[in-house]
């Protein structure tokens, strides 16, 4: 059974990855980022289910997501987000790691009007020093039409 790593570990990293992605948007991109906390905090019950699915294997919590996810984004938006778990709490690494997936590359990327940036981490401890940390990285926008 895991134990919820210290709440303020995980925002610590939330906090250093902020920065890392916002540095990158506006080093690699010329792009700022505003981000959306009430957005991040739906971002959580998500990132509880993917740490129960990857223990149990079996899947609930999606469509309650889905519908928060619906209710939150403005009509005529997109929606664009990423999990990953990672066994370690290197930001660079974290960063590198969602720059190598085609959806994260494409979320840091994100060009429109009101784009609005989540993150939420949260670290899961087990026995043995073995963590699981979980980033879930999102985005929201109204396309250019």
């Amino acid at each position: 059974v895991p134990c919820s790593f210290n709440t303020e570990v995980a925002e610590s990293l939330e906090a250093d990855l902020k920065n890392l992605i916002k540095t990158k948007r506006e080093d690699a991109y010329g792009l700022t980022s505003i981000w959306d906390d009430e957005l991040a905090y739906l971002l959580q019950p998500a990132i509880a289910a993917y740490e129960n699915e990857r223990l149990t294997g079996f899947s609930f919590g999606s469509d309650d997501f889905q519908q928060a996810v619906k209710n939150a984004v403005p009509e005529r938006y997109c929606f664009k987000g990423l999990p990953l778990c990672f066994a370690h709490m290197d930001a660079g690494k974290i960063v590198a790691g969602i720059e190598g997936s085609e959806i994260g590359a494409d979320i840091l990327k994100t060009r429109g009007d009101a784009v609005k940036f989540a993150l939420r981490v949260r670290v899961y401890g087990y026995a043995e020093d073995t963590l699981a940390v979980w980033v879930m990285l999102a985005v929201r926008f109204l396309p250019k039409e």
